[in-house]
């Protein structure tokens, strides 16, 4: 072989060497770009991953909050309701107790009147015994012979 030959030969295969040495720096920064893609795209997805779960826990919290309020305000209207059942309980006490304090002064009121009726009757009766007695005497005494 002569010596043009093998210069070519070296030359040839130098540039072809060089070339694919070219085209593995092409893929290599071509493979760099796309795992950057790639990162940038994976961070990104955490990171919408975490606002939704913070978003979540947030939610869950806000609803915690409202449905401890909600159970405060149903706790406060439940009392309301027990509070209006015991004003209702004393009312009907208090109206018991007017019955029956009515009923006891009209209870002593028939008392007292009974008391009268027997007061009178007694009265009556007093003044038949006591007309008896001076028509006894008055029989007697005009019977006598003066």
């Amino acid at each position: 072989m002569s010596k043009k030959r093998i210069v070519f030969i070296t030359a040839l295969i130098t540039l072809s060497l060089l070339g694919l040495v070219a085209v593995q720096l092409f893929w290599i920064q071509n493979a760099i770009v796309v795992k950057e893609e790639q990162l940038s795209h994976n961070v990104a997805a955490a990171m919408q991953s975490v606002v939704h779960k913070i978003e979540t826990q947030e939610a869950v919290a806000a609803l915690a909050h409202w449905k401890n309020r909600a159970n405060e305000a149903e706790e406060l209207a439940k009392a309301e309701r027990e509070l209006q059942r015991h004003q209702i309980r004393v009312q009907d006490q208090l109206v018991q107790s007017q019955k029956k304090l009515a009923s006891k002064q009209s209870f002593d009121e028939q008392n007292i009147a009974a008391d009268r009726v027997r007061n009178v009757e007694d009265m009556r009766e007093s003044q038949r015994s006591l007309t008896r007695q001076q028509d006894a005497f008055s029989r007697y005494y005009y019977q006598q012979p003066v």
